[in-house]
């Protein structure tokens, strides 16, 4: 089965963090064939994909930027970061969705598998940015079957998510780095209080992929090194120190 996200149900629990930008990490980068982003001629050759065993099935967490419609090409570095134009597509658009919206979208994919890792079901998780260093995070929750869409920050339900957790609105015409992540967590504790640091512990992270929008000047494409780690449990995006190789190399 899949699922297409047009909007996202209001009982998602989340909560942001301000951080720096995050160094790109996947296992693989390239073609996703089976990935549609819930469109049709959304392209699928640039990818980031992280993946993971359960007991009867891989799963795999893609990301991607790209064009939308007749916007100036989107491109990437191979390692993660695409390369974006500031703007908008056409500055009369105006519906439920949001108006004003960027020349390009975010995708993302998820193959739960099994949906379960030894016994316990798997969780996912969105992080994404509408200001650079403003991180908010979605719970996506268990999921069966595939689930794939593609949004642009200029829609209202992603502002309203930000918003709601004191981040500021999507410019489509601020320049900077983007950043945008998945996760699958498992083992979680319905014991543990919402927003309590040992949730952490009762959450492990099983894999997680992340990527960099440069929109305008590349020259601001963060130095690697970036390093800190993620923890969450319901919906709660807690930010600790790395250490030195938490992190895969996405290259």
């Amino acid at each position: 089965m899949k699922h297409a996200f047009a909007m996202v149900p209001l009982a998602l629990l989340s909560l942001s963090v301000h951080a720096a930008t995050v160094d790109p990490s996947f296992d693989e980068f390239g073609e996703l064939p089976d990935a549609t982003f819930g469109g049709s001629g959304i392209p699928n050759d640039a990818v980031a994909q992280s993946f993971f065993e359960t007991a009867e099935a891989p799963g795999v967490l893609g990301l991607s930027a790209t064009q939308r419609f007749d916007a100036p090409e989107v491109t990437n570095d191979g390692a993660g970061t695409y390369f974006v134009q500031p703007g908008v597509g056409d500055p009369d658009y105006d519906s439920d969705f949001g108006s004003g919206l960027s020349f390009w979208n975010f995708n993302f994919y998820i193959d739960p598998g099994a949906g379960f890792l030894a016994g316990a079901p798997l969780t996912f998780e969105l992080y994404f940015e509408t200001v650079p260093g403003q991180i908010s995070t979605l719970q996506l929750g268990p999921l069966e079957g595939v689930t794939e869409t593609s949004q642009n920050l200029g829609f209202n339900w992603l502002n309203d998510l930000a918003s709601a957790e004191g981040n500021d609105p999507f410019d489509p015409f601020a320049e900077g780095v983007y950043s945008f992540g998945l996760a699958a967590y498992a083992d979680r504790s319905e014991e543990v209080e919402p927003f309590a640091t040992t949730q952490q512990v009762d959450s492990p992270l099983v894999a997680e992929t992340w990527i960099n929008v440069q929109v305008g000047d590349p020259t601001e494409v963060s130095e690697p090194g970036s390093a800190w780690m993620l923890g969450t449990g319901l919906g709660v995006l807690a930010l600790v120190a790395w250490g030195a190789g938490r992190r895969r190399s996405g290259a």
